[in-house]
């Protein structure tokens, strides 16, 4: 998780830990989930209305798990939910991927399609107009490759309704999150699924990433078993994540004070965990508790890890929340006065 949102919810974290008057638990996760809507976080499951035939296409890099997901879904909503259930398999002739397809669809028992080029996808949706639900699985994406990219975006433009859902598994790192996210833009991604959950340990990225985008999460997968180890992306789930990954990380990492904070809000001047945060626009830090910071808008947040850090960025404290910090600052500026003076 960045710093700008590891500070915004940390911060939402302490109104929770500190609140007074007994709240319960269940207020309180209340209370954060909406506080992290506010920032932008969404989710909007899978829904299909009856006598409204519903498509959506699965794209993402290779081995994000498209084509298991599929099966999942279709899994899902044939025998939980009872539609009517069909696969597509946009064919990329990689060895084994229409077998694996044409064993899923056997295994879950739906009709699938292989086709090879936008044609052929729409020939199959016509084969499956009555259908309530249609999976489309796609072949792996190379975001180096804008040729691949390119012929990819045709085979969905002017093809409606797909509703396109991007795959990314839990174990991305952030940067590749952004890189792909940001080649992708003009798909018209309508939502995000998170593969492979049980793969990571931490799971702040995948809120980073839905707060980035402010596009909706649809449902998160892990394991194999088909179809129990899908389910719903909510809040709540995403939530119960972040927090337990965040037990078992150590005190001191980006995703700093949580109930240390609450328990000792004396202050501590020397606590190597204390950080600082800034508005970019201006040249003063402050302590996160600061009156000032609830002006700071998200975009423009600042974070240092240590009153030298600042000042070597050209921030002064303020004088409101780091008074003895502000007096050494002050009397730096003197000393350096008088020694001009006297050379």
């Amino acid at each position: 998780m960045d710093k700008k949102t590891a500070y915004k919810l940390n911060e939402e974290l302490k109104k929770v830990l500190l609140s007074k008057g007994g709240i319960d638990e269940k207020i309180a996760m209340e209370l954060l989930a909406s506080n992290i809507e506010d920032m932008g976080a969404r989710f909007s499951p899978i829904r299909v209305n009856q006598g409204n035939r519903k498509v959506i296409a699965l794209i993402g890099s290779a081995g994000v798990g498209k084509t298991t997901t599929a099966a999942k879904l279709a899994a899902v909503w044939k025998y939980q939910e009872k539609k009517d259930v069909a696969l597509i398999k946009l064919d990329d002739h990689r060895i084994g991927s229409i077998d694996q397809i044409k064993i899923y669809a056997k295994i879950v028992g739906v009709p699938v399609e292989i086709v090879s080029d936008k044609n052929g996808i729409k020939l199959a949706l016509n084969k499956f107009k009555h259908k309530d639900l249609v999976i489309i699985d796609t072949p792996g994406l190379n975001c180096k490759n804008d040729v691949e990219l390119e012929q990819m975006y045709h085979y969905f433009d002017n093809i409606k309704p797909v509703e396109i859902h991007l795959l990314f598994s839990a174990t991305t790192k952030e940067n590749d999150f952004i890189h792909l996210s940001e080649k992708l833009k003009k798909f018209e991604i309508r939502k995000l699924i998170f593969t492979k959950i049980d793969q990571s340990s931490t799971h702040g990225n995948i809120l980073n990433h839905l707060i980035r985008t402010k596009i909706p999460a649809s449902c998160f997968t892990f394991g194999h078993e088909i179809p129990e180890s899908v389910e719903d992306a909510t809040m709540e789930r995403l939530l119960s994540l972040v927090l337990e990954s965040r037990k078992k990380e150590k005190p001191a990492t980006e995703f700093a004070e949580t109930r240390e904070i609450a328990d000792n809000r004396v202050n501590r001047e020397n606590d190597t965990k204390e950080y600082f945060v800034a508005n970019q626009n201006s040249d003063v830090f402050h302590k996160p508790g600061c009156k000032w910071t609830r002006m700071i808008k998200e975009n423009n947040v600042v974070v240092f890890n240590s009153v030298p850090e600042a000042e070597e960025k050209r921030f002064k404290p303020c004088r409101y929340c780091t008074p003895k910090a502000e007096m050494k600052y002050e009397y730096s500026k003197y000393d350096l006065r008088k020694r001009r003076v006297a050379s």
